[in-house]
């Protein structure tokens, strides 16, 4: 008896909803089975129905989905999907609002909800912001604002704005930034607010946050030349970019003795603080590669130096400034015998002097005082 009710129940809820969207602009469809467009149940009429359930073989074309839609190589939907898509190679909608898998790609105007595809994921033409996940084994490319995150294996491209994260393997790019931009190579971006890691990070303005990566660029950001005199080198010159709180230093140095010449290339990070109107204070802390009468010298011969400066500004751009460091140095130099000796760079007395594991290491006090701009 339950079940009789039950069966008369959905019939006539079936008939009256059929009535309903007999007049609508399409037809609610509650299964869809296609081979090929208009090889299927729904003829030619398919993209005229939104279908609860769709399975299209090949290729299967409707007005929108309400449920869950299966291709075995392409779904094609003209409206909005609300639910889940999936096909062997991609998927085509107007919105989505659920979920989107495809061994190739989705390409669709906007959506809620997350997109997966083997290549990529294309959204353009629908207006407000997207919200969700996007991941493809390429790239991602959406032409409005992005509440969410993508993911790609090269890479995420937006011409707008993204309010979350971007994962890239080689780039990502995109007009405003709140958020994080992470790739393996580039990050770029108008404005940031947040953080961009990268080996090349490119922001017209980093409003909060900072770049971390070898190479920061920010037009409002912090970019300094120093030319300096220290312990171990005669002539260094340091170049610093990004924004004060933390910036990127590249750095160079050379020393030539009677009887050896030296040079060394390095990188670091530092912080910069103002103090006073006319006062401020820096730490950093670089790497040097060390080479000793040659071009390149193969074995390891490092110093890393740990650098506190106060600085004093004489002009608007130009500062004088002075401090003391704290350097390790690495060696596994050996003499014209084959015992160990280490750099033979001149040092301070050192107040740490031993052998591990083949190698000298030395830590030493160490001083610096150079000029800004």
């Amino acid at each position: 008896m339950n079940r009789l009710k039950f069966l008369l129940i959905a019939f006539l809820t079936l008939v009256a909803g059929s009535q309903i969207f007999a007049q609508a602009p399409y037809q609610l469809r509650p299964v869809q089975l296609t081979f090929i467009h208009p090889l299927g149940t729904n003829g030619n009429a398919a993209p005229e129905c939104v279908n609860h359930f769709s399975f299209n073989v090949l290729y299967g074309r409707s007005a929108g989905v309400l449920g869950a839609e299966f291709g075995g190589l392409l779904n094609q939907s003209s409206g909005d999907v609300s639910g889940f898509q999936m096909a062997g190679l991609g998927n085509y909608s107007k919105r989505v609002t659920g979920a989107q898998y495809a061994g190739l790609f989705n390409i669709s105007n906007d959506f809620q909800g997350a997109q997966f595809a083997g290549l990529f994921n294309i959204n353009g033409g629908g207006a407000g912001q997207s919200t969700g996940l996007q991941m493809a084994g390429i790239i991602n490319k959406s032409s409005y604002a992005i509440k969410g995150a993508q993911l790609a294996g090269i890479a995420n491209i937006i011409t707008d704005s993204v309010n979350g994260f971007q994962m890239a393997g080689i780039i990502n790019s995109a007009e405003n930034v709140k958020g994080v931009q992470a790739s393996g190579v580039i990050n770029k971006a108008n404005t940031v607010s947040g953080v961009q890691i990268g080996l090349i990070n490119i922001a017209d303005e980093v409003t909060t946050g900072v770049q971390i990566g070898l190479v920061n660029i920010s037009r409002n950001g912090y970019k300094k030349v120093e030319v300096e005199y220290n312990e171990s080198f005669y002539l260094n010159v340091n170049y610093k970019m990004g924004k004060r709180p933390l910036y990127s230093i590249w750095s160079m140095a050379y020393r030539a003795d009677a009887d050896k010449k030296f040079w060394a290339v390095g990188y670091g990070m530092g912080t910069y603080h103002q103090i006073g109107i006319l006062t401020s204070i820096n730490l950093d802390a670089i790497h040097l590669f060390v080479n000793e009468d040659e071009w390149w010298t193969e074995k390891l011969n490092t110093i890393d130096k740990l650098k506190f400066t106060a600085s004093c500004q004489l002009t608007p751009g130009f500062e004088i400034y002075a401090g003391g460091s704290v350097n390790l140095q690495l060696s596994k130099l050996k003499d014209a015998e084959g015992r160990l000796e280490g750099s033979s760079l001149d040092i301070p007395k050192p107040f740490y002097d031993e052998v591990h594991h083949n190698t000298r290491i030395m830590i030493y006090p160490g001083f610096h005082a150079g000029v800004r701009f």
